[in-house]
C-alpha cells in the first residue's frame, strides 16, 4: 500500500494541507502517516540541571503533540467520510522531538514514503518563511520521494489538468513525468508538459523538443498529454501565472542540483515557485530522480 507522509506543525496552513492529503489518500487507497516534530523550549535543556523536571517536560510536550495528532485525524475523519466512490483511508499519527532535518531520515526509512505532503507559507508571509519556507528547503533538498506543497488557497477537487514543466530536457525528468502519469489517472487528468525558456532564447526552435518529449510520453503509456511553450525571464512568475490562465490544478517540476561553484551563478526555479504558487506543487527532488550534478538550467 502507497504511504502518504503528512507533515504538520499545526498551522492553519498545514491542517489545509493535511486535508488536502487526506481526499489525495482516498482517492489514491493509500495510507497516511501523520507526523509533528516537536521542540521543548531552551529554558527547559537538561543543561540547568532539573533533569527530573526536563523529562516530565519531554513527556507532556509529547502527549500534547499526539493528542493533536490525533484530534486532527479524527476531525478529517469526520468531516470527508464517506467521500463518494472512496473508502476511508487507513492512518496513524507519530511524532519525535527534534527538527525536521534530523528526523526525516529516519521517517523516510521506516515509511518508505510514496509522497511527502505539507503546508506551503504565502509569498507574503515573510514571518512564516523563516520557518514553513526553511523546512520546505530541507524537505526537499533530502527526501528521496515526491514533495506535494499545498498553498492554503488551493482547495481539492477534481483535477483536470497538471502542469509539468522543464527547462531542458534530461533523461531522469522520465521519473518526474511517470510520476505525475500516475497522479493523473488517478483522476483521468490532462498532462500539459511546458517547456519554459528565457525571452532572449525566442528564437529557440522547440520542435526537437516536442519530438523528443512525444516519444517519452509513449514510454509512459499516457495519452492525454499536449505541449506548451512560455518564454519569459521571471519563470517562476510565468508558471504560476499560467496555471491561473490555463485553469491547471498543479505545477509539477524536477528539482535539480547544482555543484558549489555553480549555485552561485543560478537561481533556483523551484525555490522561487514556491513564493507565487497558488495551486498545489508537486516536486521531484534530485535523490527521487537519481540524477547527477547537472549544468542545465535548474528547476
Amino acid at each position: 500500500m502507497k504511504t502518504i507522509l503528512v507533515l504538520t506543525d499545526f498551522s492553519e496552513r498545514a491542517e489545509h494541507a493535511a486535508a488536502y492529503a487526506w481526499q489525495l489518500a482516498a482517492r489514491a487507497g493509500a495510507k497516511l502517516v501523520f507526523y509533528h516534530s516537536f521542540y521543548v523550549p531552551h529554558t527547559l535543556s537538561a543543561d540547568s540541571g532539573l533533569y527530573p523536571v526536563y523529562y516530565d517536560e519531554i513527556t507532556q510536550f509529547k502527549n500534547e503533540s499526539l493528542d493533536k495528532l490525533n484530534a486532527l485525524a479524527a476531525n478529517l475523519a469526520w468531516q470527508y467520510h464517506p467521500v463518494a466512490d472512496n473508502s476511508r483511508p487507513e492512518y496513524e499519527c507519530r511524532n519525535g522531538m527534534g527538527s525536521l532535518d534530523t528526523v526525516l531520515p529516519g521517517l523516510l526509512q521506516s515509511y518508505r514514503p510514496w509522497l511527502i505532503v505539507m503546508g506551503n507559507k504565502r509569498a507574503d508571509d515573510h514571518l512564516t518563511h523563516l520557518v514553513m519556507g526553511s523546512d520546505s528547503n530541507e524537505v526537499i533538498g533530502n527526501a528521496d520521494c515526491p514533495v506535494m506543497l499545498v498553498p492554503e488557497c488551493a482547495d481539492f477537487h477534481e483535477l483536470k489538468r497538471i502542469e509539468f514543466a522543464l527547462a531542458a530536457f534530461c533523461p531522469q525528468e522520465i521519473k518526474g513525468l511517470a510520476f505525475t502519469a500516475g497522479i493523473a489517472k488517478l483522476f483521468d487528468a490532462g498532462i500539459v508538459i511546458t517547456h519554459v525558456s528565457p525571452e532572449a532564447n525566442e528564437g529557440e526552435d522547440v520542435h526537437d523538443f516536442v519530438e523528443e518529449m512525444a516519444s517519452l510520453v509513449r514510454d509512459i503509456s499516457y495519452e492525454n498529454v499536449s505541449f506548451n511553450d512560455i518564454r519569459e525571464d521571471n519563470i517562476p512568475r510565468a508558471l504560476a501565472g499560467h496555471a491561473q490562465v490555463a485553469q491547471l490544478e498543479m505545477i509539477a517540476v524536477v528539482h535539480k542540483r547544482y555543484p558549489f561553484l555553480r549555485k552561485i551563478f543560478h537561481k533556483s526555479v523551484t525555490k522561487e515557485l514556491m513564493k507565487h504558487h497558488t495551486v498545489p506543487l508537486l516536486v521531484f527532488p534530485a535523490k527521487f530522480v537519481e540524477e547527477e550534478w547537472v549544468y542545465a538550467p535548474v528547476f
